[in-house]
């Protein structure tokens, strides 16, 4: 099954190339480029380094066994432990509890550190900036203004040794959020993305289905902070790496030319592809 969004990081094609209709050229494309650019710059700033999330990331489960083994130890013995060898488990306990603390803390320093982020005039001033650009592509495509803007996930590709890897992140059903621009006639469902338009026709049977996995996702484009107004009930966490996580998806599932193909949204967006597309799930 191929994702219509899923991107090649070298060529920049998506898997869904075959469902563009429109798509941006010359300067325009170039300036709707450098600005992306510029706000993926601006946003790493914000996260703390991957690779001591990572690091961090295994804290936890270290943690626990320490903490759980030294203290089987002190619990079993038949004797009292006395000497080197208790104070070897204190130790073990304390590092194990130590790490697990370091955990939590560095969740809610990356947490607060993305929010004073997101809020920050710096932000906001090049989002403003990203939007004309944004306004102008949208007229070039021909984007309705009773569009609605949703997040979609997207997976970064590439081809190595003639196969196609995605990268990964987390785990192999990490994704980045990406906005796009959704609306609908008689006949198809339009999808705004990339600097393309994608059509999927509705004779291709598209189903919705109800994705029940947590899972990992990156970069949050919603201007309301995501413990407040109606995203606080879908309980999106954030882990050790600087993703989110979220329960469930939702996937548009329709066959083109012998291949299954997905349009995959959090949870957030249901109702609004659900209203697009007249499906359930």
């Amino acid at each position: 099954m191929k994702n219509i969004l899923d991107r090649d990081a070298d060529s920049g094609a998506i898997d869904g190339e075959k469902f563009v209709v429109r798509r941006l050229e010359g300067e325009l494309q170039q300036k709707l480029q450098r600005t992306e650019e510029e706000l993926s710059r601006l946003e790493k700033r914000a996260s703390l380094p991957q690779w001591l999330g990572t690091i961090v990331a295994s804290f936890p489960i270290v943690g626990f066994l320490s903490f759980i083994f030294a203290l089987m130890k002190l619990l079993k013995a038949e004797e009292p432990l006395t000497g080197t060898l208790k104070t070897t488990m204190i130790v073990i306990a304390s590092v194990g509890g130590g790490l697990i603390a370091i955990s939590v803390a560095f969740c809610i320093f990356g947490g607060i550190r993305r929010r004073r982020f997101y809020r920050s005039g710096e932000y906001r001033i090049m989002r403003e900036r990203q939007e004309k650009v944004e306004a102008e592509c949208r007229e070039f495509l021909g984007v309705p203004e009773s569009a609605s803007e949703i997040d979609a996930f997207s997976r970064q590709t590439k081809i190595k040794n003639g196969q196609k890897k995605v990268y990964t992140f987390v785990s192999k059903f990490s994704y980045i959020n990406v906005p796009v621009l959704v609306y609908r006639d008689e006949f198809s469902l339009y999808v705004a993305v990339f600097s393309a338009v994608l059509k999927i026709p509705f004779d291709a049977a598209p189903r919705l289905e109800r994705i029940e996995r947590r899972t990992a996702f990156y970069g949050w484009n919603k201007d309301t902070g995501l413990d407040f107004g109606r995203y606080k009930q879908y309980k999106i966490r954030t882990n050790n790496t600087g993703a989110y996580t979220i329960k469930p998806l939702f996937a548009l599932r329709f066959f083109a030319e012998g291949e299954e193909y997905e349009f995959v949204v959090p949870a957030y967006e249901y109702e609004t592809l659900s209203r697009l597309t007249g499906q359930t799930a």
